[in-house]
């Protein structure tokens, strides 16, 4: 088969498809699909990103709570270390007025 044969074979072919009815539906069906496709995956895009950042924000809240949680353990414990010795005292005192 010569180029300039299948060159015409496939110019016919091509005329043919473009300007049959079918084909034409068809191919204004696949855009019109493809155009769903994207408006529905750049919505979806959207909602992804703003699921980001509100799980960013649920991330720096956590952190900012777990800051305080971190100081009011640190406070706790320099309480604890100055009751205990108290308590331990006063209970030593107790037993000694108890027994005495």
């Amino acid at each position: 088969m010569s180029y300039t044969l299948v060159w015409h074979h496939l110019r016919y072919t091509e005329d043919f498809v473009l300007n049959d009815p079918t084909t034409h539906e068809l191919l204004t069906e696949i855009r019109d699909l493809q155009k769903e496709s994207l408006r529905i995956a750049r919505d979806n895009h959207a909602m992804a990103a703003k699921q980001f950042e509100r799980a960013e924000a649920l991330h720096e809240r956590a952190e900012n709570i777990q800051a305080k949680s971190e100081s009011m353990m640190a406070t706790a414990r320099k309480a604890l270390a100055f009751v205990l010795p108290v308590i331990v005292i006063l209970l030593l005192y107790l037993t000694w007025l108890i027994f005495r």
